[in-house]
């Protein structure tokens, strides 16, 4: 019997990375204001950001620093993000500080309906409101392009904070070696596969840690390793099953598919150890901190669904209704209900995340 350990964001969080999308947003919007508080305006592909008179502070400390999530920028009274309506709304803008401007109205979007939880799910929304229009296709992937050089940039940062971190973070260790717990009796070589979705160096410095007896197991980053390049990462949309994916497939253009995930799996040598992995023996899943979202949909179901997949075990956070909740997420990648539920294991307080 052999194993692959899923590791989705949440293993981040649960170490207190702020590696979600929400952070990512907060941070680059964050940055913008500072820069427009320096001079006259930030300007870049997404936003237009212009101060129209100095905010001041008892301390002296910059306008941003009195944030501490993105809500709170977006909410705020002295900000006139084009579709908030704080407390001294103007049209004219003249009881606002500062004014928002946009060069994408995908990221206006993105801000106004608060739809940073899944950048690449709301991509493929957007996408296929207008798929016949070129100019529209192309002015969103110029955009989401640019959302990912960012979002490169950003976990960067965060990556090099690691080293020191995850040696410090041990506590976190039960979770592991949980995982990798086998309970039948029968002596048998089993083989452990990490197939790991986030973008950091985290759960690698982790398995650095753990003194495997047996042999040492595979370790996939399936979405690519963090670099200056953007491009050594794979962002973008992942369920070509969606009633709407063949609509596009028809339409020959091929700005419509340059961000489903599916057509860059087959360029990595990782892509293919998973292949092999489910092809050759039967193994059973754990899933550590994965949101079962969309977005990887075309990569779970070759996992969940394929014949060698015998159980599958769901890490929690510690009650039946968020395990619940984790099924509700499976069961969108599992077309045969009947195998799934016979594949689900119970519920257990040992697998309990953070």
């Amino acid at each position: 019997m052999n194993r692959i350990i899923i590791i989705g964001n949440g293993f981040d969080l649960a170490h207190g990375l702020e590696t979600g999308y929400n952070h990512f947003i907060f941070d680059y919007l964050k940055k913008a204001i500072d820069s427009a508080e320096k001079g006259t305006a930030y300007n870049d592909a997404l936003i237009n950001i212009k101060f129209q008179e100095k905010i001041k502070s008892l301390d002296g400390s910059k306008f941003s620093s009195r944030f501490t999530e993105i809500d709170e920028v977006l909410e705020t009274e002295h900000i006139n993000w084009g579709f908030n309506k704080p407390k001294y709304y103007a049209e004219n803008n003249s009881k606002f500080s500062v004014v928002v401007t946009y060069n994408s109205n995908f990221f206006k979007e993105i801000l106004s309906l608060k739809k940073w939880s899944d950048l690449e799910k709301f991509y493929f929304d957007y996408l296929i409101k207008k798929p016949e229009d070129e100019a529209y296709i192309k002015a969103l992937n110029k955009d989401f392009y640019f959302l990912k050089t960012k979002l490169s940039s950003y976990l960067l940062e965060i990556n090099t904070k690691i080293s020191s971190f995850a040696r410090n973070q041990l506590s976190m260790l039960h979770v592991i070696e949980r995982c990798c717990e086998f309970e039948d009796t029968i002596p048998f070589e089993e083989n452990f596969m990490f197939l790991d979705f986030n973008y950091t160096s985290l759960l690698s410095k982790y398995l650095q840690h753990i003194p495997f007896s047996g042999t040492k197991p595979e370790y996939v980053q399936i979405h690519g390793e963090l670099s200056n390049n953007p491009d050594s990462i794979i962002f973008g949309y992942g369920d070509d099953s969606h009633p709407q994916y063949s609509i596009l497939e028809n339409l020959d253009n091929e700005e419509l598919l340059i961000n489903m995930k599916s057509f860059y799996y087959p360029d990595e040598h990782d892509y293919k150890k998973l292949i092999d992995f489910v092809s050759n023996e039967t193994f059973d899943v754990i899933v550590v901190g994965h949101s079962l979202g969309l977005s990887d949909r075309v990569l779970l179901k070759t996992i969940f669904e394929n014949e060698n997949c015998t159980s599958i075990k769901l890490f929690h956070r510690g009650t039946k209704e968020s395990q619940k909740k984790k099924r509700i997420s499976l069961s969108r990648h599992c077309s045969d209900k009947v195998i799934m539920r016979k594949k689900i294991v119970p519920f257990d307080t040992r697998d309990t995340l953070g």
